[in-house]
Order: C-alpha cells, then structure tokens, then sequence
C-alpha cells in the first residue's frame, strides 16, 4: 500500500526514528515535553486569523489586486490533508485542473461540489478536471446536491447550489464572487476574501463534511 508522506503514521514513525537514531539521549519526559510545547505553538498559530481582500480587475489601488485564480492556486498548493472546492459552474480552467491533479496524486483529499440536479449534467463540468492526467485520480471525489434533496416553493421552482469558496485544511478558507471558470478567475471584476486561521475554515468544512454524510450532497458515480 502506497503511503503519503503526510501521513500521521508516516510522520510519527520517521519522529520515533530520529529520536532513536539522532537524540537518543533525550529522555521520555524530554520527549514529551518538546511535544507538548510544539502542541502549544501549534494551537496558538492555528488561533491567529489574517483576512485578504482578494479584488480582480479593474484595479484602482485602493485595493491591492491579485487574480483570483492566483489566490485558488495558493491555496490548492497548501493543502496536504484534505481540500473542498465549491462551484456553481466549472468550466476551461486548466491551470486549477492541473494543480488539483498534482496534490491529488500526493495523498490530498479533494472534494469538488458542483451545482446540478442530476449526475449527466455535472459531467460536463467535470471534464476539464480529468484532461491533465487523461482521468480524475480517484481522491477527486465530486459531488452535487440532487433536485430530489432541494426545497421547492409553490410553483415548483427548486433552488440553486451558489456558493462559491474553496477551504483547504480546515484552516484556509477563500470566499469568492468568482466562479471556476476562465473569464472568472482571469478577467472578470471579482471580489472574494481570503481567510487564514480562526474558527470559520474549520467550520466551513466541517458543515460540507455534514452536507456529504446526511446524504445531502452525493457523489457521481
């Protein structure tokens, strides 16, 4: 079975082995006490939260302006254990497809969640995604929310699946006007946010995670 190298596994068992090896004089309370402290550290990162205004064309300067896709590429590139990506439409974004195929194939997680009521009409959608490596790995896993799982009101008018944000790790989150096409991430005037750290990542994920499990939002295939 072929491991990650971000595997918790992975990475306690090369830990254990440069302790072995490298610090063998290190006591077990030594050990431990270093673990806790970098536990700490970690938890005191994690709690700290930047925001970026992420503004595409025109730029005025009141705003510093950065393409959307360059943001969306930051962030794919970040994730090493799981990363969902949410879009009313995905369409000729080549560049995304072949960053998303390469943290793929290094053990990443990734869910995209497209809007369409029935599987035949995501497919299209998705055929950008597979072109880079002829096939989707098979740790893309795309999703959408089926017409029989929407609300509807008196005329039978259902409603529609438009979010559109991106959160990597439970810890980054990208909120964004954009949708994943090419005029969207590259020319259209786009305003999105850029959120590093705090509670709303985690959050975010977590209730997708719920959206998947509740049956909600199902898979193709």
């Amino acid at each position: 079975m072929k491991c990650s190298i971000y595997d918790p596994v992975v990475l306690g068992v090369g830990f254990l082995n440069a302790w072995r090896v490298r610090f063998a004089e290190l006591s077990v309370r030594e050990v431990a006490a270093a673990l806790i402290t970098a536990a700490v550290s970690e938890a005191i990162h994690r709690g700290r939260q930047s925001l970026e205004l992420v503004w595409t064309c025109p730029t005025t300067g009141s705003i510093p302006a950065r393409q959307t896709e360059q943001v969306l590429l930051q962030l794919i590139q970040s994730a090493t254990r799981s990363l969902t990506i949410v879009s009313y439409v995905v369409y000729k974004i080549p560049h995304i497809a072949t960053a998303l195929v390469q943290v793929a194939e290094r053990g990443v997680t990734i869910q995209l969640i497209v809007e369409a009521e029935e599987p035949s009409a995501a497919l299209k959608y998705v055929s950008g995604l597979c072109a880079p490596a002829g096939n989707a790995p098979s740790r893309i896993k795309v999703y959408i929310w089926p017409r029989e799982k929407r609300s509807a009101d008196a005329e039978g008018r259902t409603g529609l699946m438009h979010v559109k944000c991106a959160v990597a790790n439970g810890r980054q989150l990208f909120l964004s006007s954009a949708n994943l096409t090419e005029s969207a991430l590259t020319l259209n005037m786009e305003l999105g946010m850029l959120i590093i750290g705090g509670p709303q990542p985690s959050a975010v994920e977590t209730h997708l995670r719920q959206l998947i499990t509740e049956g909600l939002l199902v898979p193709l295939g």
